[in-house]
């Protein structure tokens, strides 16, 4: 192997460590989003089967998977199938 070859070897490594780096903090600028918009109150967590996007009240699964599908893609691994919803409860709105 040549040392035009090798420098291309360690550039495209570079350049792939760079699109793994940036798809981890794209993730994590995810859930950063998600963690502050509910503690803030800016989202409401909610048992009750809903998606309101105009309100930013969802059911509080839909708020997890997008923090459990955003870590799988920052660390580069394929989302598995999703376990099944609970039973549903008749507790109100605890969260």
């Amino acid at each position: 192997m040549n040392s035009n070859d090798e420098l291309g070897r360690v550039k495209q490594e570079l350049e792939n460590a760079k699109q793994e780096l940036e798809r981890a903090r794209r993730a994590l600028r995810i859930i950063r989003q998600v963690s502050f918009n509910v503690l803030t109150g800016k989202t409401t967590s909610t048992n009750a089967p809903v998606f309101d996007e105009q309100n930013s009240i969802y059911h509080w699964r839909t708020l997890w998977g997008m923090v459990w599908s955003q870590t799988y893609d920052g660390l580069g691994e394929n989302i598995p199938t999703p376990p099944p919803w609970p039973e549903e409860s008749d507790e109100q709105d605890k969260l």
